[in-house]
């Protein structure tokens, strides 16, 4: 009893969440705990993450697309397991809202995603916070927009090796001694490596020479120039309002 009592976005993820479960259908998944799924994504988050490439003996692009993935996967299970019982076993896609702003077009990829449906979080946001929680993308744009970003930035050990910070036996020993998550720039700062002068700089100027947030949907043709401007001033009218709240 899988197949047709559950989406195929949500069955996919469940196959790629738990790859050796037997029968994966509605009971399966309202039995699921969070901390179950929790410890399924680092699980496999070891398999995949882009920072263990050299480990793993695999490119970056193909762990950061694996990973991006099993990043859909977890987000859409956990909402998938927050929605009421109603809404969990249906033979129909769930219906995405339509965009809470003005008659200028966004055009979306035509994909199996899902939007914000709660209000705008009542904090500071970046860019691409504050498109996903006014429902103009997409949870799924919004991890690729970050990962287009990352992938264009220039690596933290590339700049160091420019500037003599780092030498490339630093470089591979920070990668081979890097915990699970930790900056490059920190891990070589708490090994003496860096001070936290030249962290900064450093950091600086990966920031520096990363491409604008909004050029990705622009390129993309998801937004106009105008739309993301119209956009920004809406976000930054959002973070003053509450700046001086």
């Amino acid at each position: 009893m899988s197949g047709p009592f559950l989406g195929a976005d949500i069955l996919n993820a469940c196959k790629l969440m738990f790859p050796t479960a037997g029968i994966i259908d509605a009971g399966f998944l309202t039995a699921l705990a969070e901390e179950d799924l929790k410890t399924a994504f680092r699980k496999n988050a070891l398999k995949t993450h882009p920072d263990r490439s050299s480990a793993l003996g695999r490119s970056p692009e193909e762990l950061t697309r694996l990973f991006q993935e099993l990043t859909f996967a977890y987000q859409a299970l956990q909402t998938f397991r927050l929605r009421g019982a109603t809404d969990r076993v249906t033979p129909r896609t769930h219906q995405r809202p339509r965009p809470q702003w003005s008659s200028a077009r966004v055009r979306r990829p035509v994909m199996n995603d899902f939007y914000h449906q709660g209000i705008l979080p009542q904090r500071q946001l970046r860019l691409g916070e504050y498109l996903y929680y006014s429902k103009v993308i997409s949870w799924r744009t919004l991890i690729g927009a970050i990962v287009w970003q990352k992938r264009q930035r220039p690596l933290f050990g590339e700049i160091a090796r420019q500037w003599n910070f780092l030498s490339d036996e630093q470089i591979r020993l920070i990668l081979k001694i890097k915990k699970r998550g930790e900056m490059f720039g920190e891990c070589a700062r708490r090994n003496g490596l860096l001070s936290h002068f030249q962290q900064l700089a450093v950091t600086g100027r990966q920031r520096r020479m990363q491409p604008l947030f909004g050029r990705h949907f622009i390129e993309n043709g998801l937004m106009s120039l105008i739309q993301i401007n119209l956009m920004v001033g809406r976000m930054e009218q959002h973070n003053r309002r509450l700046r001086y709240h």
